[in-house]
C-alpha cells in the first residue's frame, strides 16, 4: 500500500462489515485497511490477538498486520487492530468456494 498508515480514525470513515463475537469488522473509506474493534468485554482476546500478529510478522498467507488505533467517535475513543482488507471477502466465504 502505497497510502500513510494512519493511527487516528474518525468512526464516520469506517464502514461495517460485520459483527461477530468478539469484534466489530470494518472497512476505512477509500483505502485498502479493515479495522477490527473489540467488542465489550473482550479486551483480553484483542489483546491476544495483537500479541500473535506482531509475533508472526508478516506472511503470505497471513493478513498483513498495520499496528493499533485509535477510533473516535462523539461517545468514546476506542483501540483497534487496522489490518489488510482481503478483496476476496470473508474467510469463511473464501473457504466455501
Amino acid at each position: 500500500m502505497d497510502e500513510p498508515v494512519p493511527r487516528h480514525i474518525d468512526i464516520a470513515d469506517v464502514d461495517g462489515i460485520g459483527k461477530r463475537s468478539f469484534a466489530q469488522i470494518g472497512l476505512i473509506k477509500n483505502s485498502d485497511y479493515a479495522i477490527k474493534i473489540a467488542s465489550n468485554n473482550t479486551h483480553q482476546h484483542h489483546e491476544r490477538e495483537k500479541e500473535v500478529y506482531e509475533r508472526l510478522g508478516q506472511h503470505t498467507r497471513i493478513l498483513q498486520y498495520y499496528g493499533e488505533v485509535l477510533i473516535h467517535s462523539i461517545e468514546r475513543t476506542q483501540r483497534g487492530l487496522l489490518l489488510q482488507h482481503h478483496r476476496n471477502g470473508t474467510l469463511d466465504k473464501s473457504i466455501r468456494r
